[in-house]
């Protein structure tokens, strides 16, 4: 028997429901739960976006040169991270317990997020957004989706070998001996 194949037959328990998946009577997958919130939080933060000032985010303006009233900032600090702690209840729910077809891209996030800065200024370098199709409500889901796309390729294990040498490099150099004696050990300073 495999360790995640075990069944809870404890007091209350119903034989053959997997043990830690029982919420109120009812089975849960808690990869589905937390995708829906992520996705009605993205609806959410659309709908918010043209509404709300972006300094708001990088927290480097004060509240008076973002011309609000003095307790907005506490109260939109407090805001935005309550915010970012819902974000990150959502994504660790949506994180499947065992191995996906999508779990070797997972592998690859940080190539992925050190990689599409690079694009992103691009992007507004050689003006891609200007377009005005890009900011009618079909283009902008045609962005995130072609975003989606790219960030996903940037996650592959092609992209990955082509620019391990700079993501990961290999350090045997920094951990070469230089010197060559080796330092002394307790045992022969003693005699």
């Amino acid at each position: 028997m495999h360790l995640n194949d075990r069944r809870d037959s404890g007091p209350g328990g119903k034989r053959g429901i997997p043990r830690g998946s029982r919420r109120g009577g009812h089975v849960v997958s808690g990869s589905k739960s937390g995708s829906s919130g992520y996705f009605s939080l993205s609806f959410e933060a659309y709908w918010a976006a043209p509404r709300m000032n972006a300094a708001w985010f990088y927290h480097r303006d004060s509240v008076q040169e973002l011309a609000a009233p003095a307790w907005t900032g506490p109260a939109m600090t407090l805001a935005l991270f309550g915010c970012s702690l819902i974000l990150m209840a959502c994504f660790f729910a949506g994180v499947p317990r065992r191995r996906m077809w999508f779990s070797v891209l997972g592998a690859g996030t940080l190539y992925g997020y050190l990689l599409h800065g690079f694009l992103a200024k691009g992007s507004r370098f050689w003006d891609w957004y200007a377009p005005d199709w890009s900011h009618q409500p079909l283009g902008e889901i045609t962005v995130t989706l072609v975003a989606a796309a790219v960030i996903t390729a940037l996650c592959a294990p092609p992209v990955r070998r082509i620019f391990r040498f700079m993501i990961e490099p290999t350090m045997e150099w920094a951990f070469r001996r230089w010197t060559a004696h080796p330092a002394p050990t307790r045992h022969d300073r003693s005699t």
